[in-house]
């Protein structure tokens, strides 16, 4: 018995080796089977237990498949099913023909998971088979565990989301879809104030805006920056401002991002607009650093010269041409000199020296009306000005000449020079030919060439002779080269040369009443330019003008004087103009005439009734009876039955008041007269976006000023209508 007991002992024990083998060599098969066909075991399905052909069960324990003793049922549990497609995603990516061929090369092959043809797996082979079906973040979910979780997609769930497995769903046009990262992360917000902020529900690193901007008028996605900043998102109602952080940073909302402030940003944060045109202020941060107030764009710049930050201000586009003085002090506080200046593009430059970087207009005096001279042979062209005195009247050009044509022009090779001459050698710059002309010798002046062919004369280098008239010589047609005679009777006429010397370019300061504008151009024949400043010298046809140093060896600028009007005339109805006067052509006579009669010619019969515009805004002429009659309005006479009528032309506007056309502004030809009947109105001007305008004691009053209840950045509405909002303390509107 104890021999039978010990060989069944010795039988069983070898019986459960070999079991123990065959189950170690079973479970082997089955991790390779699982790892490479199927799912790898990880922790993730710790614990997932999957069923075979043959009846075995296996189990993901411990990082490996291994046999489960129990028996395993025939299918699995809808528990099993859940389990098992929330872990879908950890799959290993074998093809398909691999799988099929896994599973169907051993009757121990793992056949619980299936490969489906949209790449996943399934629990049974008729889960595959469903169309409703599909892999979401690797996990199977179908339509009908949807609507067992969350019910059918209908009307009054619209918008709804749900959770199923791992992934959100939303009821969308009466289906169920995979909701986005965004619907899932403001899922039930309510709407904000512009500019709000918060943090996604599900991805809380996302970091979401409110925007009121017609683009969105909802949440959407922002930056980190938008949340940690302190002051809300950048929208595009914010564009442009600037917000300062409780760590002294600024940051500027620029297209829907706040970043780094500039140092002018920096510096002007917070300043509203001067009252005073050119003010200037020390940067808020960097104090040496200077800013001045352009009520052009009303706003603050960069100051571009030092002396925009002292007694005379900034210059500024309304302040172009300005002059002012700034008084320097000893130490006791006692001036002991001063500097004038001119204001020119947004800078100071000093008037008592040249200024090459100044345009020619510059050196004109801004108080005088000048003519304009067209030459054709180069289209240049040049200022006038006409002095009369009594019987004398004479039109002379306002500025050098500048022709430097010497093809065309043969007599000015080697005799016209721009710039400056160092001992006998000439260089041309042409920065100075446009600022003062050029500068000219006697031959070249004299247009010595043409002068030999038509009166046989050798004139010019070397080479005196004298005129019984005067020549055009260089002048454009219709203008001649002066005499000694007309300088010295325009000397006469002014009091002196002092009276012909511009406004700036002198170390003197000179008022230039008649608009002559004669600039300093050279001290002698050796040296031409802007350092000496008690002369200039201009050329005449007989050469005997006391600024001349010699006859033939001389040069200078040269101002041509137009031709005398003529004693007679040949064509009815032509028109001239000289100095300031018009003249027209009858019975071969010159007889002075009106403006309109020189510019649109003759009011005859056949323009009875037509009407042409003025020389200045707001003036017009009616061909009327054979005479041109002044009038505002081009559309015909203000009578009663047009009384309060507003009416516009160009950029005129005019209202009938009693049988007289009174101009009027925009904003009173847009909105109207400001009467008692429309008190407390709000208007605006269409051309503008500054502001906007209230209708008090019958006068429009301007208003640009943020009210105080309202912040910077913030848009608001008035009389329901006009649109506004606050920016730099100022008002940014847009009317109905």
């Amino acid at each position: 018995m104890k021999k039978l007991y010990a060989l069944l002992s010795i039988s069983i024990l070898l019986l459960l080796n070999a079991c123990s083998d065959y189950a170690d060599d079973i479970k082997d098969e089955y991790q390779e089977r699982l790892t490479a066909g199927s799912i790898e075991c990880d922790k993730y399905i710790e614990g997932t237990q999957v069923s075979t052909i043959d009846g075995g069960d296996r189990i993901c324990k411990d990082g490996a498949w291994s046999p489960v003793v129990s028996d395993h049922p025939k299918s699995s549990s809808s528990n099993t099913t859940t389990h098992l497609s929330s872990t879908i995603q950890h799959e290993s990516k074998s093809s398909s023909s691999e799988s099929n061929q896994s599973s169907s090369s051993s009757s121990s092959a793992v056949t619980a998971l299936y490969l489906c043809p949209d790449g996943s797996h399934a629990v049974d082979y008729e889960s595959c088979e469903k169309e409703d079906c599909k892999k979401y973040s690797g996990d199977l979910v179908c339509l009908e565990d949807i609507i067992a979780e969350h019910g059918e997609c209908v009307e009054n769930i619209e918008d709804s989301i749900g959770l199923v497995s791992r992934t959100y769903f939303i009821c969308k046009n009466s289906a169920w879809s995979e909701a986005n990262t965004f619907e899932v992360d403001t899922y039930r917000w309510e709407s904000g104030k512009d500019g709000d902020t918060k943090f996604g529900q599900i991805q809380t690193e996302n970091c979401y805006v409110y925007d009121t901007s017609s683009a969105y008028n909802n949440w959407r996605i922002g930056d980190d920056i938008d949340c940690e900043l302190g002051f809300g998102g950048c929208t595009h109602a914010k564009e442009g401002i600037t917000q300062k952080t409780e760590s002294n940073s600024y940051f500027s909302c620029i297209d829907l991002k706040w970043v780094a402030a500039s140092k002018f940003v920096i510096d002007t944060y917070g300043w509203v607009p001067d009252t005073i045109d050119g003010a200037w202020k020390t940067g808020n941060v960097n104090v040496n650093e200077y800013y001045v107030f352009d009520k052009d764009n009303n706003g603050w710049r960069a100051s571009i010269s030092e002396e925009d930050h002292s007694e005379i201000n900034g210059c500024t586009a309304r302040r172009q041409g300005e002059m002012d003085i700034i008084h320097y002090a000893d130490d006791i506080n006692e001036v002991y000199y001063e500097t004038e200046y001119i204001c020119f593009e947004k800078k100071w430059f000093k008037a008592r020296e040249m200024q090459w970087d100044l345009p020619r207009d510059i050196y004109l005096n801004p108080s005088i009306t000048y003519g304009i001279l067209e030459d054709d042979r180069d289209n240049k062209s040049y200022k006038t000005v006409t002095i009369e005195k009594g019987e004398f009247v004479q039109t002379w050009m306002a500025q050098n000449l500048n022709y430097l044509d010497s093809v065309s022009t043969t007599s000015l090779k080697k005799h016209v020079w721009c710039g400056a001459r160092e001992y006998e050698n000439w260089t041309v710059e042409e920065k100075k030919c446009d600022v003062a002309g050029a500068i000219y010798d006697w031959s070249a002046a004299i247009d010595s060439l043409q002068i030999y062919k038509e009166f046989g004369k050798k004139c010019g280098a070397g080479k005196n002779c004298l005129f019984d008239t005067s020549i055009q010589g260089i002048c454009p047609n219709g203008w001649r080269l002066p005499t000694s005679k007309d300088w010295d009777k325009l000397y006469d006429i002014v009091g002196g040369e002092e009276n012909l010397k511009s406004r700036i370019g002198w170390g003197t300061k000179y008022e230039d009443k008649y608009g002559f504008a004669g600039i300093p151009n050279f001290n002698d024949k050796y040296d031409v330019g802007a350092d000496w400043y008690n002369e200039f010298i201009f050329l005449s046809s007989d050469q005997l003008s006391s600024q001349i140093y010699g006859h033939s060896q001389s040069f200078g600028s040269i101002r041509c004087v137009k031709d005398p009007l003529p004693e007679s005339c040949e064509t009815e109805n032509s028109v001239y103009e000289y100095g300031n006067a018009f003249y027209i052509c009858h019975s071969s006579k010159w007889e002075k005439t009106d403006w309109a009669t020189y510019t649109y010619g003759a009011c005859t019969s056949h323009k009875e009734n037509e009407i042409e515009k003025g020389p200045i805004g707001g003036v017009y002429y009616m061909c009327s009876e054979g005479a041109w009659i002044e009038t505002p309005y081009s559309y015909g006479n203000c009578n009663t039955s047009r009384e309060n009528e507003l009416v516009s032309f160009e950029n005129d506007f005019y209202l009938c008041k009693n049988e007289t056309w009174e101009p009027v502004t925009q904003l009173e030809y847009e909105n109207g007269i400001c009467t008692l009947e429309i008190e407390g109105k709000i208007a605006s001007i269409s051309s503008s976006r500054e502001g906007y305008y209230t209708c008090t004691n019958e006068k429009w009053e301007y208003i640009n000023t943020c009210p105080t209840d309202k912040e910077e950045g913030e848009t608001f509405f008035l009389d329901g209508c006009h649109s506004c909002r606050c920016s730099k303390g100022a008002l940014v509107c847009r009317g109905c």
